[in-house]
């Protein structure tokens, strides 16, 4: 089976390890992946809508929720200040930044190394 590509309009290599055993799954099922992507910090997954993977990729999606995007280590969402954000957080505007990210405490250090001027 061919391995997913990695590319900046999809997800960081740190949920590979989530991914790629449903693309894996979707190959050997037939099922056409639609898209994947992290949105509000978690993974999202498109497919063709076939029942049988369903709780699957909903479970994968959860685990997300905790697994940083960057390295795959345990991570939590914030705005990238390290203030959590819940999921009943809406709108896309946080405090000096515009995307919730599932990262670890390193990961999210060195993000937030890079973005400092």
């Amino acid at each position: 089976m061919s391995r997913f590509k990695w590319t900046a309009d999809s997800v960081g290599p740190g949920w590979e390890n989530l991914v790629q055993p449903l693309i894996d799954l979707c190959t050997l099922y037939g099922i056409k992946i639609l898209q994947i992507k992290e949105k509000f910090g978690t993974l999202q997954f498109y497919h063709a809508g076939d029942k049988r993977i369903e709780d699957i990729v909903r479970a994968v999606e959860r685990a997300s929720e905790h697994t940083c995007e960057d390295c795959g280590e345990s991570g939590v969402a914030s705005w990238g200040d390290d203030k959590p954000v819940y999921k009943a957080t809406t709108g896309n505007i946080g405090p000096g930044h515009f995307w919730i990210k599932t990262l670890c405490v390193e990961c999210r250090k060195k993000r937030n190394e890079s973005t400092t001027p």
